[in-house]
């Protein structure tokens, strides 16, 4: 998987950081998360294809998180999208496209199945198939938020094409059964298990984004064990007054939720406009000694998983 920041920056677009928007990279799919203003902009910049985002999730109904919505969903329809598209977030959303829909009077020809999440939802998958799980949780701000995760599921360990050779197993069907978890008898009587020849499960990759949202112990439970932590971190350490005023976090309070959460990797985003010039290191004060595997997000980085 590869994470591309498409909008870093909080509340409004700069000319360093445009607003909330990280596209997720999967084996041909894009998952966008948030779809700030200007968002099929930063599509253009990074060089991805719009085409290729199967599913959006919106984190809540503040602008800077949606507001490029409508004009990301028309932009396929004037390029003549077919296939579906799928998007999540909070309850509010089909009201929202449906109005934008009637007063510009556009339709959508392309299967759009909006799933919306009320503010009874405590936690849980959202979305599953054969390859991964998405998971939402609630967290803490001034109107109702979701933070996500997307985890992969354990693939099934490597075949010792050496050792069955040594053990005399043939090709063909006889180790698709063990690749099977079959237990087979060999001519010459030998008993194979799958344990014998295949390794352990290889245990799949783990994105989480959090953003706009107090220090939570829903951010901590929801990123357990990620490979990478995108989680907001809008204000400096020495603004934590400021912060709990916005319902925001610091860079400090994210670092707090990587450590506790044992994540890998930390990826710093919405990032206040306040940070540039002589004040941009300022939101790196103190991170380090608390998790030093943390990057402070800039727009269209790429970050490997």
């Amino acid at each position: 998987m590869e994470l591309v920041a498409l909008g870093t920056g909080a509340a409004s677009p700069t000319l360093e950081r445009n607003v909330a928007a990280y596209a997720l990279l999967r084996l041909g799919e894009i998952l966008l998360f948030d779809c700030g203003e200007g968002t099929q902009v930063q599509f253009a910049k990074a060089k991805l294809s719009m085409y290729k985002v199967s599913k959006i999730f919106i984190t809540h109904l503040h602008g800077d998180h949606f507001y490029g919505l409508i004009p990301f969903l028309t932009t396929l329809q004037l390029n003549k999208r077919t296939t579906p598209l799928e998007i999540y977030g909070p309850k509010g959303l089909r009201e929202y496209i449906d109005f934008m829909k009637r007063i510009s009077q556009v339709g959508f020809q392309y299967d759009l199945k909006i799933t919306e999440i009320d503010e009874e939802f405590e936690g849980g998958i959202i979305f599953e198939n054969s390859e991964y799980v998405v998971k939402a949780m609630p967290l803490l701000h001034r109107i109702f938020v979701l933070g996500y995760s997307l985890e992969e599921k354990e693939k099934p360990g490597h075949f010792n094409n050496e050792l069955a050779e040594e053990l005399g197993i043939p090709s063909g069907p006889i180790r698709g059964e063990i690749k099977n978890g079959a237990t087979v008898t060999l001519e010459n009587g030998a008993v194979v298990t799958p344990e014998m020849i295949i390794g352990d499960p290889i245990k799949g990759k783990k994105v989480t984004y959090c953003t706009d949202t107090l220090y939570y112990k829903n951010s901590i439970e929801l990123a357990n064990e990620s490979d990478l932590l995108i989680h907001e971190g809008t204000f400096d350490p020495d603004e934590l007054e400021k912060a709990q005023q916005t319902k925001h976090a610091t860079s400090l309070q994210a670092a707090l939720v990587a450590k506790e959460s044992n994540s890998k990797n930390l990826l710093i985003t919405h990032i206040s406009s306040r940070y540039v010039g002589a004040n941009r290191n300022l939101i790196k004060k103190g991170i380090a000694e608390v998790f030093p595997d943390f990057t402070i997000a800039k727009d269209l980085m790429r970050v490997k998983i």
